[in-house]
Parts: structure tokens; sequence; C-alpha cells
């Protein structure tokens, strides 16, 4: 069962090259375990490209739509680390 939620940037910076690095180790580390995707303005990518992460240029502010393929508590708090600051 898929678990959606919305996180506000909340980064002074925006996620900029540093944390959309960050988020795609984790997502790679743990992609067996979970999914991650994020949508942003009808665009949703996958967590494992810095590339694609950056595309939806999530600046201070900014409201993702998070989509995780299971509740996983432990990734939930490391995103909202990461956007939050």
């Amino acid at each position: 069962m898929k678990f959606v939620y919305v996180e506000k940037v909340l980064t002074p910076n925006g996620i900029h090259l540093n944390p959309a690095t960050k988020i795609c180790k984790y997502a790679l580390k743990n992609e067996k375990n979970i999914k991650i995707q994020f949508k942003k303005n009808n665009l949703q990518v996958s967590a494992t490209s810095i590339l694609n992460i950056l595309t939806l240029e999530l600046s201070h502010g900014s409201e993702v739509e998070v989509t995780l393929s299971k509740k996983h508590q432990t990734t939930i708090n490391f995103l909202r680390k990461i956007f939050q600051g």
C-alpha cells in the first residue's frame, strides 16, 4: 500500500545539489525495501536520480508530494530532516 504525504521545503536555499545527493544516496541504498517518488506541478520523479530531483526546482517554501511504496517511519524522518534543514 502506497503512503503519500506533502512535505514543505523549509531550508533557506531549497533542495540544491548537496541535499539532493543525500536523498538520492538514501533512495539507492534502500531501494529494495522502499521506493521514493516526488511530485510537484504534475511532474513525478524517482528519488534515485539527482537530476530528477533537481528538475523539480524545490526552492524554499515549495511543497512537494512524497510517495513511498509503503509507510516507513525511518524514511519519513530522514526526508523531513532534509526538507526542514
